[in-house]
């Protein structure tokens, strides 16, 4: 957002990462709200997520001077905006989900870390957005570690997620 005022964004919550699972300093801080009243927001920390975007054109094509097809128009009809990561906490899940494999209405909030930000900031941070979340992709049970993926959908109606970086944080409590 050049040259306009950038929002302040609530400080991320506590969810801290073990070392063991820890592979580079750039961290994101998901958190999740359900839309059911009085629900309590759940946040996860992850090394990698995964920001994922389609979209689809409708294209109008008219003959040229040579007579070959030109694309004179193009419009963006459909946008689906996903974020997927891993979590290493089921309880977490079962929190989420309540031990049913589902899909739920949410608010979402992310935040990219930096160990290099400056204090009272974070590399990145998304405005708070409603969403479907719903758990992605295979769990492994029995394995060293056991890892669930969980897949948000962007249900925004109007424009893509705004990102703001080097985003002002709201002062610690």
């Amino acid at each position: 957002m050049p040259d306009e005022q950038q929002p302040v964004i609530p400080a991320y919550p506590d969810a801290s990462i073990k070392k063991a699972n820890a592979a580079l300093p750039l961290r994101s801080v998901i958190q999740i709200t359900p839309a059911t009243a009085g629900a309590t927001p759940v946040s996860f920390a992850t090394d990698e997520l995964t920001d994922g975007t389609k979209n689809e054109m409708k294209v109008l094509e008219f003959p040229g001077d040579d007579g070959v097809l030109t694309s004179v128009r193009r419009d963006q009809v459909k946008r689906e905006q996903t974020y997927t990561f891993k979590t290493k906490e089921p309880k977490k899940i079962h929190a989420l989900f309540g031990g049913v494999n589902k899909i739920i209405d949410a608010k979402v909030r992310i935040w990219r870390l930096d160990p290099k930000d400056a204090p009272g900031t974070c590399n990145a941070a998304s405005e708070e957005f409603d969403a479907s979340v719903e758990i992605d992709g295979d769990t492994k049970y029995g394995a060293d570690y056991e890892a669930v993926g969980l897949k948000i959908t962007s249900l925004k109606t109007a424009g893509p997620v705004q990102w703001y970086s080097n985003a002002t944080l709201t002062p610690a409590a």
